[in-house]
């Protein structure tokens, strides 16, 4: 079967693009290069970053108790989080778990690798990590405490919030029961081993 001669030119047809002025290279070649050192810069910084354990950094993150009636409100500061970076859920001990980890951002982790290369000169990344470690306690790292639920807590229907570096968990009473109680609360928990990924909420 012959295909007809004009639907092969069409397909081929091809546009002519005006050339660049010198300017306009330039111009193009220049933003070229400043998104490669930018790609550098976020390169290097993330690398530093995975070279980092996190999990030996530990936060001092204060939590607060409000008892409301109906409801008992732990609440909390932690600014610079993601969802994903927060855990909340009930241990087979039937304590609330609230966990999670902050790093900085690249914005932080550039200044902080810039701070660190004005004081000590021309470093290996490596040791930029280690320093970065000890600069960065306690700003940064994990955080775990443990949250004794009272009995009359209607544990299926506890809400998480987080906004705006505040976290709020909300446990609401049962029906029942409107009793006002303060909790323990505040036991850093960092290895317990416990968790029920079943029980987990958050």
């Amino acid at each position: 079967m012959k295909r007809k001669s004009g639907i092969g030119k069409q397909q081929n047809q091809r546009y002519v693009r005006p050339k660049k002025t010198q300017s306009e290279k330039e111009e193009e070649n220049k933003e070229e290069e400043e998104k490669a050192i930018e790609l550098e810069k976020k390169s290097n910084s993330e690398r530093i970053r995975e070279m980092i354990d996190w999990s030996k950094m530990k936060m001092n993150v204060k939590f607060q108790v409000s008892d409301r009636g109906n409801n008992v409100i732990v609440y909390g500061t932690i600014a610079g989080l993601k969802d994903e970076d927060i855990d909340v859920n009930i241990t087979k001990n039937g304590y609330l778990k609230v966990s999670g980890v902050k790093k900085p951002n690249d914005n932080e982790m550039n200044m902080i690798i810039r701070t660190i290369k004005q004081r000590m000169g021309n470093i290996s990344d490596e040791d930029i990590a280690k320093i970065a470690m000890k600069y960065c306690n306690g700003r940064f790292g994990t955080f775990s405490q443990l949250y004794e639920i009272p009995e009359d807590i209607d544990i299926k229907n506890i809400t998480v919030n987080y906004d705006e570096g505040i976290l709020q968990v909300n446990l609401p009473r049962k029906q029942q029961t409107r009793r006002s109680m303060y909790p323990r609360f505040g036991m850093n928990d960092y290895n317990d081993g416990y968790d029920d990924p079943y029980d987990s909420f958050w």
